[in-house]
């Protein structure tokens, strides 16, 4: 087996260990409850919003303005997680609490299931 033979098979094996490893990483995450800014909506003067509930791997975290080293490793894989398996909510559509509120339990992160799964008082007039 030649040399470019060889690097080229460690640079496949390299690729989907990367990719594997964030299937498993992103199957055990879930929608950040937290409102982050993704750049779609916007004040009238230029700054992001945070309306963005977006989907966050297990370990790591990406988005706009904040993020960790993880996150910056696996930053293309989850933008196209979120643009094809897990879209974004946004709490700026009609329907975008509703959406949020009615999520199953698996779908939200870990980090925020117990909170999540709180009862919560409601104020009826």
């Amino acid at each position: 087996m030649t040399v470019t033979r060889k690097l080229a098979l460690i640079a496949c094996c390299g690729f989907l260990i990367y990719v594997a490893s964030y299937c498993l990483d992103s199957f055990l995450g879930g929608y950040w409850m937290k409102p982050e800014m993704d750049g779609r909506d916007r004040y009238s003067f230029g700054l992001a919003m945070p309306t963005a509930i977006l989907w966050q791997p297990r370990i790591g975290h990406e988005a706009l303005g904040t993020g960790d080293f993880i996150g910056a490793f696996y930053r293309p894989l989850i933008r196209l997680d979120r643009r094809f398996v897990h879209p974004t909510l946004y709490l700026s559509d009609n329907d975008g609490f509703e959406r949020a509120g009615k999520l199953p339990v698996s779908s939200v992160h870990p980090h925020w299931r117990e909170e999540y799964t709180k009862p919560r008082s409601t104020v009826t007039k």
